[in-house]
This record gives C-alpha cells, structure tokens and sequence, in this order.
C-alpha cells in the first residue's frame, strides 16, 4: 500500500491536537444518499472518513461499508467513537481496492486536501474503484470558503490556489486547494453530474470566529453503465 507519510503524519498531529473537531454527521449527506442513491447497494466507500461520523448513515444504503483515512489518529478516533466497520488506513491517490467494486464513494470534505496533482490522482482513483452505474457523493471547499479567504491573506499560493498552512497552529503543515466550477467540473468530464450547488457547510474550529461564509461545493456524479 502506497502512502503519503508526510501527508498522513500532518493530518495526525491535527488529530492529536483536537484540530479537527466536528463529530456529527452532516445532515446534507443523507439528504443527498435518500434523493440519488437506492437503499440495498453491495458496497459503499468513505474516503477520508475521519471520526467515521457518516459510517452508520452509508450503512442505510449498502450492504458492506468500509472506511478508509491516512490518519492512523483518525481511525483510533473512529474505532473508540464504537464505529462498527472495516477501517483501513491508506492515501486517497492510491486506493488499495480493485476495480469496479463500489456502488457508492462518500468523500465528504477531503478531496480538496493536497496538491493539484494529488487532486487529479484521486479523481481518477475514485473513478476507477466505482462500478459502471456508481454514485460519486463529495463536497470540496472552493474559492469562496473562509479559509481560503483566510490564507489569501496570510500565506503564499504553492500552485493555483493550493496553499501550504504554516500560519495556523491547528492545521499547520497540511495542504489545501480551493475549487472553482470550472475545474471541478473538467475532473468530473467522464460523469454524469446530478447534482451540484453551492452550500455553507459547518465550520471546524479554525474557521469558526472569522465572520466569513465556510462555502463548499457539493455535488453527486454517476458513473456512466
């Protein structure tokens, strides 16, 4: 299993330190399970599943659910929250599962986590381990979220609005990229888009007092049979 030991070990410490610190699940996502996806799938996928706050909700809807994080903090934190499924650490840019095997992927507010060429690697990952006729089911932070408002002002760019946290002690060291349409659209030119809106989503701690909209991109795409 290939995996981004530097990516992994940031995301740790986010852990350790309570960076990330949202615990519920959000109710947009089984909003967005009930309306694309039929209950009674074979397999669901949640990539970077975190707490694995959104486990039970996959559960609804398929069969067999695996959760998969980089963090190894963030799977001790889902095993001691009582989360009762196959848990396996692994990098999202290189999914440790064969072809065509999931009905349903969740990656709910991860994918934009990383480089630009990280990003493209995991669309590309996920495409490949959803079965013909999958449901892809994700929010990314884009241009208008209040942390990439906030790193425009603090931080200078690595690649297009991608930047490298050094100035915020509950993230430092971790990557993020923020989406427009457009861009998110052209990852997505071999689905079949359903859904995708702009909403506000919960802010985590590093966001909550800065008076600013936390903006994200949701959106549900189908692989074509």
């Amino acid at each position: 299993m290939t995996c981004d030991k530097t990516h992994g070990n940031a995301w740790d410490r986010v852990f350790n330190e309570g960076g990330y610190d949202i615990q519920v699940p959000d109710p947009l996502v089984e909003d967005l399970l009930l309306r694309y996806v039929p209950t009674g799938q074979k397999n669901a996928l949640d990539v970077g599943c975190g707490t694995g706050r959104h486990i039970e909700i996959l559960k609804r809807f398929s069969i067999s659910v695996l959760g998969l994080d980089i963090s190894h903090r963030a799977l001790l934190v889902s095993r001691r929250a009582h989360v009762v499924a196959p848990l396996v650490r692994g990098d999202m840019e290189h999914l440790p599962f064969p072809d065509a095997l999931f009905d349903i992927v969740l990656a709910w507010r991860v994918l934009h986590l990383g480089n630009i060429s990280k990003i493209q690697g995991t669309f590309f990952e996920i495409y490949r381990v959803l079965r013909p006729g999958g449901v892809f089911v994700a929010s990314v932070r884009n241009v208008d979220n209040a942390l990439a408002l906030l790193l425009k002002s603090r931080e200078e760019p690595v690649q297009s609005n991608t930047y490298q946290v050094t100035t915020i002690s509950d993230i430092r060291g971790t990557i993020y990229h923020f989406f427009t349409d457009e861009e998110l659209e052209n990852l997505l030119k071999d689905l079949e888009i359903l859904y995708m809106h702009h909403h506000e989503l919960e802010h985590t701690r590093y966001t909550r007092n800065i008076g600013l909209k936390n903006m994200f991109t949701v959106f549900v795409a189908r692989k074509p049979s």
